[in-house]
């Protein structure tokens, strides 16, 4: 039912920045797997790229509802991640802008152990 809900409510005729295909296409890229965190802005699902199977997170974010100093924040670290590459930062994939829905969609490389709050949280109940 998930599956056919990001199916059916993501399937917008807008177009990315820089392309000629629609944000629709680019959402047939994935398939839904499972939802994995919420927060303010939106939520984080582990997603299975189409083309080879690889298991990925999937950022959905509402910027609709961002003040302007965080739009600019989110920008910034979406830049900041499409040039890192380092073994040690999360690799960022893709990005797609739904902009009749005010969101953004950030593609990265998912992590077995959780987020990082996560990671010390039972690092600290173990010492």
């Amino acid at each position: 039912a998930r599956a056919e809900s990001m199916k059916q409510k993501r399937r917008p005729e807008t177009t990315m920045p820089g392309s000629n295909q629609t944000s629709g296409v680019q959402f047939e890229k994935y398939e839904w797997v499972q939802e994995i965190g919420r927060g303010s802005f939106g939520s984080v699902s582990k997603v299975r790229r189409r083309q080879d199977g690889r298991i990925l997170v999937w950022k959905e974010l509402n910027y609709g509802k961002m003040s302007e100093k965080e739009k600019q924040m989110l920008v910034s670290e979406v830049n900041i991640l499409r040039e890192i590459n380092h073994p040690n930062v999360v690799r960022y994939y893709d990005r797609i802008i739904d902009r009749e829905h005010s969101k953004i969609f950030i593609v990265m490389e998912y992590c077995e152990g959780g987020d990082i709050s996560t990671m010390i949280r039972s690092t600290r109940k173990d010492q």
